[in-house]
């Protein structure tokens, strides 16, 4: 009876877990793709105003 609830608890938190890790890696996924966009990268980054060269993508 125990082990049953110890179980569905282990399979609630790897539930929990995977969730988690997809939106955290979803989130990740979104924020590298809008960092390609220069009014986005000048938005949130102030690394380009304070390089030598500017960045510029091809």
């Amino acid at each position: 009876m125990k082990q049953q609830r110890w179980l569905k608890q282990t399979e609630r938190i790897t539930t929990w877990i995977i969730i988690l890790c997809s939106i955290v890696l979803g989130v990740l996924i979104l924020a590298q793709f809008a960092l390609q966009f220069a009014f986005v990268r000048e938005w949130i980054t102030g690394v380009d105003r304070l390089e030598g060269l500017p960045f510029n993508p091809k």
